[in-house]
């Protein structure tokens, strides 16, 4: 991360923490608001506002970025990097879009800028869903979570990050599409790939564990 994006996020952080400590009784009834009626009343100036949508969406966010690249410190960039973003980028935002929506659509997008040329960018309509690596290994001694992070680090970015968004996060087949400039049916086929690709390294690996 720069040192404009460093500062910037520092400053947010600072400005979290401040405000998280001295909310007050009548600052308390914003919990209530929607993601989009906290990010209005941020760019209108209420840092409080801000503060609570950030203790909202920081650990959907973080969990994002760290299985998106796998490895701590770089999640913790990104993580980073996208709430300076935001800061940077408050009024842009148009209250008609879904505010974590465009949220993800900054941090997927700094995830992808974080590997550069590390990952193969394949067209979302071009994928042949193929690209797994090496399989995992059945003798690791790891848990079952452990095993699906593995998995799910072996799969190609545009298959991880569609899955990860449309199973953990909750986005629908169509704002994927929107996030990601993909068409719908390209989603879907994604989707339908990842899934496949997860249980062949997985199912061999488990049932060896139950035999």
């Amino acid at each position: 991360m720069d040192g404009t994006a460093d500062s910037l996020y520092r400053g947010a952080s600072i400005i979290v923490n401040r405000e998280v400590q001295t909310l007050s009784m009548t600052t308390r009834d914003a919990v209530s608001q929607t993601d989009e009626e906290l990010f209005a009343r941020y760019q209108g100036g209420d840092h409080v506002a801000f503060a609570i949508l950030f203790e909202r969406q920081k650990g959907p966010l973080y969990t994002f970025c760290l299985r998106m690249l796998g490895d701590p410190d770089r999640a913790n960039d990104a993580f980073q990097d996208t709430f300076a973003r935001v800061v940077q980028y408050r009024a842009s935002y148009q209250s008609a879009k879904i505010f974590r929506g465009w949220l993800f659509t900054i941090a997927r997008n700094v995830c992808y800028a974080a590997y550069g040329r590390d990952w193969k960018f394949e067209s979302l309509d071009d994928l042949d869903g193929e690209q797994i690596g090496v399989p995992i290994d059945n003798d690791i001694d790891v848990t079952e979570r452990e095993l699906l992070a593995e998995a799910l680090g072996r799969l190609s970015a545009p298959l991880r990050e569609a899955l990860l968004l449309y199973e953990y996060e909750g986005f629908s087949y169509e704002e994927i599409a929107t996030m990601t400039g993909g068409s719908l049916s390209a989603i879907k086929v994604r989707i339908h790939r990842a899934r496949k690709l997860l249980r062949e390294m997985l199912e061999p690996v488990l049932r060896s564990r139950q035999s």
